[in-house]
């Protein structure tokens, strides 16, 4: 078996594989012989019609199946001889005859060779050191007390930014009940709501920017319109009126150190609480200053290093990435994201991203092989 190497570009080459005269008989004869038993001759029991016969009556099937069979039997060995690193089979492409040897061609995008740059004791920019002072703690002991509160009454006169309202509400269309005029709305919390906080409605209905400035007890009329392609048909394209009155007003608390100490079993005075703060910010930022060592080996190893990445690889990272998008978008009901429409809107940045991540792939495996070499 001989085999010639053509190379198209750094990570697609053709291979010309040439099987002898041998081979294509003996495949010849084993797909004739299937063919034999199981075909259906007009004025022919199965399995009784002349060999020639069939040949001629299927023998562009028997061709097609005798080329996919070589190519299934050959493909480990002249994959071998050739020393290359498949990733896609794009194309093949030979027409076997009988009594010929066979001569296929099989066009593949491959892993590409890399030439590293020298990496061993080149010059980085270290990350400056950043000393944990008292205030940096402090601010940390502040973030984390505010993390852990929740809502409570509020001393507000009015409802301000981030504020949660407790309200009343019930929605009208020309002075009616939405629930009069459609009884069969599923969605009820559409119609009206007694005590509801405002976040757990806002999906739905978003009039928080409306009754902001409202005071306790206050009752409004706010307008909301809904779009055309509204999931509760009923109020597709529909402006109602929602009365509102407000009950109560909410505004985040943060919890108290005495409260946090109270729970926590790690940590009983304030000394032991500070003291642990300052070991995990420091922790935290080593692995900030060791990130920013990986990213400056990374964008020198990216620079200096030339690699043709296979198009089959970018294609199938820019699908994961949308594929992520499109999770993250559903666990966090993001409304209207449509995976396509993303891609084609952001196929540069995209394109940049995915060249960038299987280089340094690439880059990291072939590191990776050298040292495992040279042991």
């Amino acid at each position: 078996m001989n085999i010639k190497i053509e190379e198209i570009s750094q990570c697609c080459k053709k291979l010309i594989v040439e099987v002898p005269s041998e081979k294509v008989n003996t495949v010849f004869n084993q797909v004739l012989d299937t063919y034999h038993k199981n075909a259906k001759i007009d004025g022919f029991r199965k399995g009784t019609a002349p060999r020639e016969l069939i040949y001629n009556h299927f023998s562009k099937d028997i061709k097609d199946d005798v080329l996919w069979d070589i190519i299934h039997d050959t493909y480990s060995d002249v994959i071998k001889e050739s020393q290359v690193k498949p990733i896609l089979v794009l194309n093949v492409s030979g027409t076997p005859e009988r009594g010929k040897p066979l001569k296929y061609e099989m066009t593949l995008e491959i892993v590409p060779k890399i030439k590293l740059p020298k990496y061993k004791g080149i010059s980085l920019k270290k990350p400056e050191d950043i000393v944990i002072t008292d205030e940096i703690v402090d601010k940390a002991i502040e973030k984390l007390l505010s993390d852990n509160g929740n809502y409570a009454t509020s001393n507000h006169e009015a409802i301000e930014e981030n504020d949660v309202a407790i309200i009343d509400y019930e929605g009208k269309i020309d002075g009616k009940p939405i629930g009069s005029i459609f009884p069969n709305l599923k969605d009820s919390f559409l119609e009206k709501g007694n005590n509801v906080e405002t976040y757990k409605i806002a999906e739905y209905l978003n009039f928080y920017e409306q009754i902001k400035g409202m005071h306790l007890n206050e009752e409004r009329d706010v307008q909301i319109s809904f779009p055309n392609d509204y999931p509760a048909k009923p109020l597709a394209g529909k402006n109602i009126t929602y009365h509102v009155k407000i009950n109560a007003i909410l505004s985040w608390q943060p919890m108290t150190i005495d409260e946090y100490l109270k729970f926590n079993e790690n940590c009983k005075t304030v000394e032991e609480l500070k003291a642990r703060l300052k070991a995990d910010i420091e922790k935290e930022e080593e692995n900030k200053r060791r990130q920013a060592l990986i990213g400056e080996i990374q964008k020198y190893l990216l620079e200096k290093t030339e690699i043709e990445v296979p198009p089959s690889l970018i294609t199938e990272e820019i699908e994961r990435i949308a594929s992520h998008m499109a999770l993250e978008a559903f666990i966090y009901r993001i409304a209207n994201f449509n995976k396509e429409e993303f891609v084609n809107a952001n196929y540069d940045k995209l394109m940049e991203i995915a060249t960038k991540w299987i280089k340094t792939e690439f880059i990291i495996y072939e590191i990776s092989r050298k040292h495992r070499s040279n042991r």
